[in-house]
Formats: C-alpha cells, structure tokens, sequence
C-alpha cells in the first residue's frame, strides 16, 4: 500500500512546528519538512490513513490553526526550486517507496 502523505498546516507557531516534526520522528515517519507549514511523510507502516494521521494533528494545533492531511497515490511527479541538498530525500524516498 502507498504510504505518501501531504501534510500543511497554517497559523502555526514555530514551537508547534517543532513539536509536530519530532512527533512524526519518534513515531517512525520518513519525513521531507524543507518548507515551515508543510511535510510530506512516508508513514512506517499501513495503519496510518489521513484520518489517523489528522487526529494526531490536532493535539498540536491551536484552536484557530488549520491543516490538510491528503494521501499521495500513483507515480510520483515532483518540481521544486529550493536548496539542492533537499532533492536527496526527495529522489531516495519520493520517487519510488521499498517495500519493507
């Protein structure tokens, strides 16, 4: 199963951005956070759905903040102009998933 999600977030403190990045650490997610009100995840296993992952989200919100959570499915289609050492994950995690 595809594993890709797209998570922004918006009204967030840096505090909060922090937290929510070293949550998806410490439950195991491969995580590109290049851009403050965005990750894209690579969750460790199959039980994570946007559901799980929004529920989640929400105890790191504040009440007025707002955030999406979308599943990433089918061929990969990427273009960016940011720092080159960012492309590393990107090419090694976003472009094909292994199988585990």
């Amino acid at each position: 199963m595809n594993r890709r999600f797209i998570v922004v977030v918006e009204r967030v403190p840096p505090t909060k951005l922090n937290a929510i990045t070293e949550h998806f650490e410490a439950k195991g997610f491969r995580f590109w956070h290049w851009f403050q009100p965005m990750w894209l995840l690579i969750a460790p296993d199959d039980s994570y759905t946007v559901l799980k992952i929004r529920e989640e989200m929400r105890r790191f919100m504040p009440l007025r903040a707002r955030f999406i959570v979308l599943h990433y499915t089918g061929k990969p289609v990427w273009a960016a102009r940011t720092d080159p050492k960012a492309f590393s994950w990107l090419h090694k995690n976003w472009n094909e998933l292994s199988e585990e």
